[in-house]
């Protein structure tokens, strides 16, 4: 699901999904997110963006479906586990995408941070 809450002038989203596959794989709950948000959403001002994903799938478990392919969903799997296990060893910030290096990019000064903010430590 998606909440975009606005300054109060424009009228705040909250649109949800049941997806009809499970799945864990980052790129299609990605795709999911920006489809329902592309739907739903037709601009104006927001303060800020929630995504939200429940009932995620366990790599273990798989449903066979027509309409992925089978080997693409099982490269996509090995792609994030193999990113989940850099991150793990080396930190977050040390594989980001490449807008993150952008200086308005937020994902690296925001990695240390608790759910994005200074959590209680005003003077740090």
């Amino acid at each position: 699901s998606i909440h975009v809450g606005t300054d109060g002038v424009e009228k705040s989203l909250h649109q949800a999904v049941r997806l009809t596959t499970p799945t864990n794989i980052t790129r299609r709950l990605q795709d999911e997110a920006i489809a329902l948000l592309t739907k739903h959403w037709h601009g104006g001002g927001a303060r800020h963006l929630a995504v939200y994903f429940g009932e995620l799938s366990s790599d273990h478990i798989a449903q066979l479906d027509l309409f992925h392919d089978r080997t693409q969903t099982e490269k996509q799997q090995r792609l994030d586990r193999t990113i989940d296990a850099i991150r793990k060893k080396f930190g977050f910030t040390k594989l980001v995408h490449g807008v993150s290096l952008d200086p308005a990019g937020t994902a690296i000064s925001r990695a240390n941070l608790v759910g994005g903010h200074n959590g209680g430590h005003a003077d740090e």
